[in-house]
């Protein structure tokens, strides 16, 4: 018995989680780099990349120039080695570093060797695959590995922030001409996918429990204020008339970028990422009892002065009475 395992609802939350995100990475994939309406569309938007000027440009090459620099990305990974280690979450700082590492090389590999982009439009863009972003993927996947070395209900507190990062880190990379539309969308769903994964082998090898602390009023309103936002936001610049392809473009990315680290924290919200104790039966064994020793003799020693009979009743003499007398009559 495991009193501290995970509630099943928690488990089958995030095992259909998986195929889901998967299924909407190979969606984002044949819808907008397999087919030439996606293509045509996408090349518009990559055509008009790179036009920020000012405070935006600036801004846009210092995200990118963070995603570049080594050492400060090592840094962040032992900070959430270190986060992991002093909340004493020793899977679970497993699983964040095996994630984000299978996050990276998947996106590599799909990028460079697995997945191809058909010519399908004509022009001087560039036509070799860039889907997945692997600075999309990293940064994705930087900050979906804190929420899983994180208590549940400091979790929103970090989702938010670190969302608003990520979808930053998009609309740099859109904006430079690096990527796509699609290519931010799959790098987000790949670490979504692999973060849900690694989190459901926890929960299948029972190192996870259920979350005593849930998050705080604070935590839901900001989260659910998020993700109304984001999706608001989406739908604003949707719907305007006025809105370039870019702009609605560059709108769908920070949503889903936003979206997504707050889906997979939800998934999150019951689940507590630390080795349970396991109890072997229903309840702990009681320590065992010791009886006091009984009045009388120790075996194999002579017994002392034997009570006599209470008023009204005759003496009766036992086995051990007539032993011991007999050995003292009869030399």
């Amino acid at each position: 018995m495991r009193p501290s395992s995970t509630s099943p609802a928690a488990a089958w939350r995030i095992a259909l989680s998986v195929p889901l995100f998967l299924f909407a990475f190979i969606a984002t994939y044949l819808q907008f780099v397999r087919t030439r309406e996606g293509q045509r569309w996408e090349n518009e938007v990559l055509a008009a990349g790179g036009r920020g000027t000012g405070w935006l440009r600036d801004r846009n090459s210092g995200l990118l120039e963070v995603m570049d620099d080594r050492p400060l990305l090592i840094g962040a990974v032992v900070g959430v080695i270190l986060v992991a280690l002093v909340g004493r979450r020793w899977w679970a700082g497993l699983a964040a570093v095996v994630g984000m590492g299978l996050t990276v090389a998947a996106s590599q590999v799909l990028k460079l060797s697995l997945l191809e982009r058909p010519r399908l439009q004509t022009g001087p863009l560039p036509s070799h695959n860039s889907f997945p972003s692997g600075h999309v993927s990293l940064a994705m996947a930087l900050v979906l590995a804190l929420l899983v070395v994180l208590p549940s209900r400091l979790r929103v507190l970090a989702a938010v922030p670190g969302a608003l990062w990520v979808a930053s880190v998009s609309t740099a990379t859109m904006e430079a001409g690096w990527h796509r539309l699609s290519d931010t969308l799959g790098a987000g769903l790949l670490a979504a996918t692999v973060c849900c994964l690694a989190v459901g082998l926890l929960l299948a090898l029972g190192k996870a429990r259920r979350a005593v602390y849930r998050p705080g009023p604070l935590g839901l309103v900001l989260g659910w204020v998020a993700a109304v936002v984001a999706a608001g936001w989406f739908l604003v610049r949707y719907g305007d008339v006025d809105a370039t392809a870019t702009e609605i473009a560059m709108a769908a990315a920070q949503s889903a970028s936003v979206l997504i680290v707050l889906a997979v924290t939800a998934l999150l919200r019951s689940v507590e990422l630390l080795a349970p104790v396991v109890v072997r039966g229903d309840s702990p064994a009681p320590p065992p009892v010791v009886e006091p020793p009984l009045p009388g003799p120790r075996p194999g020693s002579l017994p002392g002065p034997m009570p006599g009979p209470l008023p009204g009743q005759r003496r009766v003499a036992s086995p051990e009475e007539l032993r011991y007398y007999r050995q003292q009559l009869v030399p």
